[in-house]
């Protein structure tokens, strides 16, 4: 059995030592039911707002387009569509495997996964438009340089062709 006059013998340090142990086994289980709860309950709002026309991206990456909402004895499924034309295609995923979802498609994601604000994509979009415009005025430039090139090229060398035939013709 149990005897108390050992406990006369610890010193502060393994009591303090016992007493934090203990604490954190009973304390531990409790925080994690409370986060878990919470959880679900994130996860189960999440559920309720997904509709036809929402994309969404699983755990396992696949971003798709809801397509169709099945109800079955054995849960939610989602029809998801990938891709879009001759690319496009369909998978059918338990509703427990959506990670998050996005209102569209065309949202930027950031290093941190979080969207990036619209403000910030519209700047990208601008600057990738003016550096779209810039290569193709040089591109524009490039070409008028080479079209220039060839074309005295080419008054150069008929200037000597046409002295040939001049002579060709005055010594018959």
């Amino acid at each position: 059995m149990f005897n108390l006059s050992n406990l006369m013998f610890l010193d502060a340090g393994q009591i303090t030592l016992i007493v934090v142990v203990a604490a954190l086994l009973i304390l531990y289980p409790i925080f994690l039911y409370i986060r878990n709860k919470k959880d679900k309950e994130k996860r189960n709002e999440l559920y309720e707002t997904i509709h036809k026309g929402d994309y969404v991206i699983t755990y396992s990456g696949i971003m798709g387009k809801v397509v169709e909402i099945l109800e079955k004895q054995n849960g939610k499924f989602l029809t998801l569509q990938t891709g879009e034309g001759k690319n496009s295609g369909y998978v059918c995923i338990t509703i427990d495997a959506v990670y998050s979802f996005t209102d569209n498609k065309d949202k930027i994601f950031g290093v941190d996964g979080e969207p990036v604000k619209e403000e910030v994509k519209e700047e990208k979009v601008a600057k990738t438009k003016e550096k779209v415009e810039a290569e193709v005025v040089e591109e524009k430039e490039a070409t008028e340089v080479k079209t220039e090139e060839v074309t005295t090229e080419t008054t150069v060398e008929e200037k000597p062709a046409e002295k040939k035939s001049k002579k060709s013709k005055s010594k018959k």
